[in-house]
């Protein structure tokens, strides 16, 4: 992978161990059954990251956010997972959703230590400024 300063092949529990973590690392969970990415999102969930993002639909991303709470990840750390990965550009090939992935790991990796412009929306009104006459 292009950027990637390496690429671990070992089973999960292994390499997830080799992967320290840090403002700059960004975890993608994309594993053949929802098993799997349980357990991945379960050791990742407790390290740093820039981003942390899961494959799959609403109803099992959400099932899997459940299970991260029931196994005590706070909900702080479960709200930071985007789940299902990927901007919302009505993706339906495989080519697509991946551009709809790395399009939100651009996102997430050019905007991290910025302000959210939804959050500047809702303390600016429309039309205002930020001081208004009384």
């Amino acid at each position: 992978m292009a950027g990637a300063d390496r690429v671990i092949c070992a089973d999960f529990a292994k390499a997830l161990a080799q992967v320290v973590g840090g403002e700059n690392t960004f975890f993608v969970v994309m594993t053949r059954e929802h098993q799997y990415d349980a357990l991945c999102l379960q050791v990742i969930m407790q390290k740093e990251s820039a981003y942390v993002g899961v494959m799959g639909s609403r109803r099992r991303t959400e099932l899997l956010r459940q299970k991260l709470l029931e196994q005590g990840i706070s909900r702080a750390v479960v709200d930071r997972l985007h789940a299902p990965i990927g901007l919302s550009i009505g993706a339906e090939t495989e080519m697509e959703i991946a551009v709809s992935v790395m399009a939100e790991i651009i996102k997430a990796s050019n905007y991290k230590n910025s302000f959210p412009a939804k959050l500047c929306a809702k303390l600016v009104p429309l039309g205002g400024g930020v001081h208004q006459d009384a």
